[in-house]
């Protein structure tokens, strides 16, 4: 991991930013960066950028994933699915009906348990390794760091 920051002051964050490093057997480490907003619209959407080029996936299941390469800036191409469409269905909802249909059938969710561990241990040390988030507007925090010191 190398950097977390965000807006909490002691409470709950509004506003994250995070750099990580990746390490993954057998293959080169690459680094990940991630911003979480509640106060600036953002696209709820994943951004691969590597030397090969950009990769866009949107939130819903059956988002569209866009590709630029690098070696053709100005190609745009778009996959999508044939799948019935379900346009508009949020991750949050597509969890949820995995996992019921997981109880109901007694078989295995698309992701299992071990993945469930990996992000709360993750997400537990990002907030282990928190530095606040710059905000220079916000002169009562500059001074309250002052009189800490």
């Amino acid at each position: 991991m190398l950097e977390y920051r965000d807006d909490s002051f002691g409470g709950p964050e509004a506003n994250a930013f995070g750099r990580l490093r990746f390490s993954p057997p057998g293959s080169e480490p690459f680094e990940a960066a991630f911003l979480l907003s509640k106060t600036a619209a953002l696209k709820n959407r994943i951004v691969l950028e590597t030397e090969a080029g950009l990769c866009e996936l949107g939130e819903s299941e059956s988002a569209e994933i866009s590709l630029r390469p690098a070696s053709a800036p100005d190609l745009l191409v778009r996959i999508s699915t044939n799948r019935p469409d379900r346009a508009g269905m949020r991750a949050a909802q597509a969890q949820l009906e995995d996992f019921v249909n997981a109880v109901r059938k007694g078989c295995a969710p698309r992701v299992g348990c071990e993945a469930g561990r990996l992000s709360v241990q993750l997400t537990a040390s990002l907030y282990a390794a928190r530095q606040p988030l710059p905000e220079p507007w916000m002169w009562y925090a500059s001074r309250r760091s002052e009189q800490r010191a």
